[in-house]
């Protein structure tokens, strides 16, 4: 849970986002063996530990889609300048 808040709480600059994406698959995994193999938790604290690890989840997608998007963006605006007539 820890690390999956850590990946989600680092700033978009300084993810690494094909590394730190696996790991959060991995992790995603990770949670899907345990509930099934597992100790089974009582499930008020089950709950709040799934969403915990889901807001991380969620913050983390979020972030990947902004980052690149702003990227996407960047590089349009640098195509359309050396596009440009006379650039």
């Amino acid at each position: 849970m820890v690390e999956a808040e850590s990946l989600a709480g680092t700033p978009p600059e300084r993810t690494q986002w094909r590394a730190d994406g696996q790991r959060m698959r991995d992790l995603f995994e990770e949670w899907k063996t345990h509930q099934k193999s597992g100790t089974r938790l009582d499930r008020r604290s089950e709950e709040e530990l799934w969403k915990r690890f889901s807001h991380a989840r969620t913050a983390f997608d979020r972030k990947r889609r902004q980052f690149f998007a702003h990227l996407d963006e960047e590089q349009t605006q640098a195509r359309e300048a050396k596009d440009e007539p006379g650039a």
